[in-house]
């Protein structure tokens, strides 16, 4: 799959499948050790996105930090980024790009924090909006 992925998005910083799935499996084992912190109702979205959200994607390859790519107009990955959405503009927490195309995302991708039960209208519509 990481091979695939690579491929598919060319400006990925390279990595082996081992390395993304140990990471990936390290972020897993770091919240199931601390499931019930995480699923408490403090603990927050940003919290996430540092811990967990941003890791996943960095594990998977992609410039979340723009170490690779430090350009704002060529950064594979850009937070809160805004898209229409009819006539309003309306922000997507994960907007990610690929080159030569840095106007038009690729895909886009929400964060919630562990605690937020997603079987709710609100965010089963805020999810498909952005596609």
């Amino acid at each position: 799959m990481l091979h695939f992925l690579c491929h598919s998005f060319p400006n990925m910083v390279l990595k082996t499948f081992e390395d993304a799935f140990a990471q990936v499996k390290a972020l897993a084992t770091r919240f199931s050790d601390n499931e019930a912190a995480y699923l408490a109702p403090k603990y927050q979205e940003a919290e996430a996105r540092n811990d967990f959200i941003n890791p996943f994607f960095v594990a998977l390859g992609w410039d979340v930090y723009h170490h690779e790519h430090p350009n704002p107009y060529e950064r594979e990955v850009k937070i809160e980024k805004s898209v229409m959405v009819g006539d309003r503009g309306k922000r997507a927490d994960y907007a990610f790009y690929t080159t030569p195309n840095y106007h038009q995302a690729r895909f886009l991708a929400e964060a919630k924090k562990p605690a937020r039960q997603l079987e709710n209208q609100y965010d089963c519509f805020q999810a498909i909006r952005y596609g």
